[in-house]
């Protein structure tokens, strides 16, 4: 799970159709983190995960 930050919201509320709740939301941080899977046997000596 990622934290967020709700920015704006609106709340609607009515007898005769659906309530609705609206909001802008934006990551907590600059650039979230993302835990990507890696495929095995994909790597070697040559190819490596870490960037360098």
């Amino acid at each position: 799970m990622f934290e967020i930050l709700i920015t704006d919201f609106t709340c609607e509320l009515s007898n005769s159709e659906l309530n609705k709740v609206k909001f802008t939301w934006q990551f907590a941080e600059a650039t979230p983190k993302l835990n990507l899977p890696t495929t095995p046997r994909i790597f070697n000596s040559v190819y490596n995960p870490v960037y360098s």
